[in-house]
């Protein structure tokens, strides 16, 4: 059993798929392998922008799609022990999850 966190879909449009092109199953696996992220660091990373482009095993079809992934700041019980540090040790006072906003032709 892993203790890993999964990604989740929070919402969707259209909120039901077409027949003809639904979602594929486990979409947020592909859009972010690497799982949800939770980063300590002095400076925002940059947004990132990527393409994709999802076939069917049969190559029957293909859809194009796009990523936004940004980082942004969460409340963390250990905060405000980061924010009264002494300015030397002043390093890493940035708590940041990661989000990634997906679109996909249909």
């Amino acid at each position: 059993m892993s203790n890993a966190l999964e990604c989740k879909i929070w919402d969707r449009f259209p909120k039901i798929d077409y027949t003809s092109n639904p979602l594929p199953n486990k979409i947020e696996w592909f859009i972010a392998p690497e799982g949800p992220q939770t980063i300590c660091c002095s400076e925002r990373p940059s947004h990132r922008l990527s393409s994709f482009v999802l076939s069917t095993g049969d190559n029957t079809g293909q859809q194009y799609g796009i990523k936004l992934r940004f980082f942004y700041q969460i409340e963390s019980p250990c905060q405000e022990l980061l924010n009264n540090q002494p300015k030397t040790y002043k390093l890493m006072n940035n708590i940041l999850n990661d989000k990634s906003i997906p679109w996909l032709d249909h």
